[in-house]
């Protein structure tokens, strides 16, 4: 999923069943990672796909996904779900493997070319913070300062996402979706 799309998930398969409902019986807002993993459930056990370990195959960028409602399906129990990504994460470090992945750590990752927008203010505030004057256009390198101040760009791009959400974010309903579709 791409930040913004939203979508109406089925999911029947018993370990995911179990994954939504742990997260819609906890407090709003309700919120998963989506990553992709390579054969799908196949390499649920694959050591070789194992979230953050070591070698692994597995990818650890994903989207952050806000669950805006849900249905339990009486037939079969399987669950309706109403999504919207909502950013991109690169997952640092994750606790279990099966029968889902659970990150123990993550960080919201905007888009490169959102935070060089805001790097050059945040390397000014940076080299002004720290009276350091050797920052000129004819240096710029991997520095020490210019990673902190990448960082900080990231963090502003962050925020700046956050602030924004309640007004990209559309909460839909199933109800909204039973009869034709969101007007």
């Amino acid at each position: 999923e791409l930040p913004g799309y939203q979508n109406v998930l089925n999911v029947h398969v018993a370990h995911y069943t179990h994954m939504f409902q742990s997260v819609v019986n906890g407090p709003r807002p309700w919120i998963f990672g989506h990553i992709y993993l390579p054969g799908g459930s196949e390499n649920l056990e694959n050591e070789a796909y194992r979230l953050c370990g070591k070698d692994s195959k597995q990818t650890r960028w994903g989207t952050l996904m806000k669950i805006s409602d849900y249905q339990q399906l009486d037939d079969d129990g399987r669950l309706l779900l109403i999504v919207q990504a909502v950013g991109k994460y690169k997952v640092t470090s994750a606790t279990q493997h099966t029968p889902y992945s659970i990150a123990k750590k993550v960080e919201l990752r905007p888009d490169d070319e959102l935070v060089a927008q805001h790097y050059p203010v945040a390397l000014e505030k940076v080299a002004k913070a720290t009276d350091d004057n050797i920052l000129t256009s004819s240096n710029i390198g991997d520095s020490a300062l210019e990673k902190i101040a990448w960082e900080a760009a990231r963090v502003i791009c962050v925020n700046e996402a956050l602030y924004w959400e309640d007004f990209e974010y559309r909460n839909v309903q199933v109800s909204d979706t039973i009869n034709g579709g969101v007007e």
